[in-house]
């Protein structure tokens, strides 16, 4: 069983607040969207994530989880048309607040700083410049002492 698999399981999405639908229907959502074969169909499936734990700039509590599956599914090491999306909820996230609950972005930075440094080792490692950037911005919405340090550090490395 995969990481994020376990992570996803083991939380009560029943609880989780969500803008639209259910916290069910969000945890098949990211379920299924995790399972995307190609970026076409992540990029089709992300609707199922958008208007649940976040839209636009808003975010809703099934965000801090959704934070815990996707840096979860990174330690998958998933294919790289998936790792791309997985980056783009990140940020989506990251960049997000809450009126309801004004910490709640603050949670879901601190949840995504329990993976910092295995993103900081696959912003070293990638030999795609695009995704090294994606990297880079995720990390530096959850610290920004991490991409300073990893600008021009060419991928590839070991």
């Amino acid at each position: 069983m995969s990481f994020s698999r376990m992570v996803l399981d083991a939380i009560d999405w029943t609880a989780t607040e969500v803008m639209q639908g259910s916290g069910t229907d969000l945890k098949n959502a990211i379920a299924t969207f995790l399972e995307a074969g190609t970026s076409e169909q992540a990029a089709e499936l992300w609707w199922g994530l958008e208007g649940s734990a976040f839209a636009q700039n808003t975010l809703y509590g099934a965000a801090e989880p959704t934070v815990d599956v996707m840096m979860a599914a990174l330690a998958d090491q998933p294919p790289g048309h998936l790792r791309v999306w997985i980056l783009e909820v990140l940020r989506f996230i990251l960049t997000g607040a809450s009126e309801d609950d004004p910490e709640l972005a603050g949670r879901c930075k601190a949840a995504a700083m329990r993976g910092a440094w295995m993103l900081a080792v696959e912003a070293r490692r990638t030999e795609e410049e695009a995704e090294r950037q994606a990297i880079l911005e995720v990390l530096d919405h959850i610290d920004s002492k991490f991409s300073p340090l990893l600008r021009g550090v060419g991928g590839g490395l070991p």
